[in-house]
């Protein structure tokens, strides 16, 4: 008697379709000028506060920021979030 030695063949496995990118784009907001990262003063002119509030409500975590080149910039998406979110 023979062993069957013939592995099966694979069976094609259905391919899931890829999934669509989401593009985001944020709303034209009046007063913030459409970059990533803005620098204290804009924040602070945007908000009606002193540049010395704004670094506050950053060292607090009220506000997203980075360093880059030894100055301080802050994330337009955590700007956007603070205002809608209060």
């Amino acid at each position: 008697m023979k062993r069957n030695t013939e592995r099966p063949k694979p069976t094609a496995v259905p391919k899931k379709p890829e999934p669509k990118l989401k593009v985001i784009i944020e709303p034209e907001i009046k007063g913030l000028p459409n970059k990533e990262l803005l620098r204290p003063d804009e924040v602070a002119r945007y908000f009606s506060v002193t540049e010395r509030t704004v670094r506050l409500w950053c060292e607090h975590g009220h506000l997203e920021s980075v360093k880059v080149a030894r100055t301080m910039r802050v994330t337009r998406e955590s700007v956007v979030a603070c205002r809608f979110n209060n």
